[in-house]
């Protein structure tokens, strides 16, 4: 898979429910997410009427932004056939760009290995508890991204063993508010779930500026979420939060230019640095008049750039060795004249 490629940072366009139920909507969502540059478009499938009672609320975000007091409802409204996830994974897999879904129970799961052979599966923050439904994708999916946004250490420990037997298991910091504020992103826990999980881990940005989203990739990033939308002023519960195109194309080419910063786990000059190295650094020369037949001691040794004839590190290999000629003060140590 590319997130798996080193130092290539995997970014996910987030579509959700952004399609308004429209399956034009969705398919544009996709082309414009491969014209931005994004690795993966994600989409959500689920069965409303068993995961959302006649109680639910609508979280304060949505209701803000749907006007819309019953969960239930706002989910009919943007209700979307699943037949229609089948149209867009062989776009998907037509113009080059990963087609990846959130699944929420077992019917979903089964739609999603059988029917549509994707190849990798999100599960969301809201279902970290669902351990029935953990166990089950356990058994059924090779590659998992793990959200963990409104959860604890405890609780993300519990997910992970769940989903032992999972090939290729993923975590991702998530914080579950619509927007995230800056200082609630809290990016240090990629640092730590790398150290305590072994897992490559990512950042689900849920803020409205790149900020959050560059900075993770210095944390240990390698997989970025970001909400995505053919327009803000769309209706929707996701819309005003998310991305349009432009923005996106932005993001992208923000968290690409981040991704060449990153290096390697070496430490050594780059090729471009050896070419300055002895203009830079000093080399040996001589700090008084050296006679013919002395034997050089630190006292005849100055340090002065170049280091183009004999650089610092060969001081150690030429002290006590008789000179063959006269060096006048100030002239590089040469390695002829020995």
């Amino acid at each position: 898979m590319q997130m798996m490629k080193k130092n290539k940072i995997y970014i996910i366009a987030e579509a959700g429910v952004n399609h308004n139920g429209s399956l034009n909507y969705a398919k544009q969502l996709i082309i414009k997410a491969k014209k931005c540059g994004a690795d993966a478009i994600k989409f959500q499938i689920f069965n409303k009427y068993e995961q959302i009672s006649n109680f639910a609320l609508t979280a304060p975000y949505q209701n803000r932004n749907t006007k819309k007091k019953n969960m239930l409802k706002m989910a009919e409204e943007y209700d979307f056939e699943w037949e229609n996830h089948i149209v867009l994974k062989k776009l998907c897999d037509r113009i080059g760009i990963e087609y990846m879904a959130s699944c929420f129970d077992k019917k979903s799961v089964d739609f999603y290995i059988k029917i549509l052979k994707a190849k990798i599966m999100k599960i969301a923050s809201s279902e970290i508890d669902n351990l029935r439904l953990l166990k089950y994708i356990n058994l059924k999916c090779k590659n998992v991204i793990l959200s963990t946004g409104m959860s604890n250490i405890d609780e993300i420990s519990i997910a992970v063993k769940c989903l032992k037997k999972v090939k290729n298991l993923y975590l991702m910091q998530c914080t579950s508010l619509y927007p995230t504020k800056l200082e609630e992103a809290n990016l240090n826990v990629i640092k730590l779930f790398i150290q305590r999980f072994n897992l490559i881990t990512g950042f689900s940005d849920h803020t409205l500026t790149s900020t959050s989203a560059l900075v993770s990739v210095g944390c240990g990033a390698r997989i970025i979420e970001k909400h995505f939308t053919l327009s803000n002023s769309l209706k929707g519960p996701d819309h005003k939060m998310s991305l349009n195109p432009k923005k996106f194309k932005k993001f992208v080419s923000q968290i690409r230019n981040a991704e060449k910063t990153l290096g390697f786990l070496t430490k050594a000059p780059t090729k471009e640095e050896k070419k300055i190295i002895k203009y830079s650094r000093r080399g040996l020369f001589a700090a008084v008049n050296i006679h013919r037949g002395e034997k050089l001691s630190h006292r005849h040794i100055s340090y002065k750039r170049p280091s183009s004839f004999l650089p610092i590190s060969f001081e150690k290999k030429i002290i006590g060795k008789k000179v063959k000629r006269f060096i006048s003060k100030g002239l590089p140590i040469k390695k002829n004249i020995f």
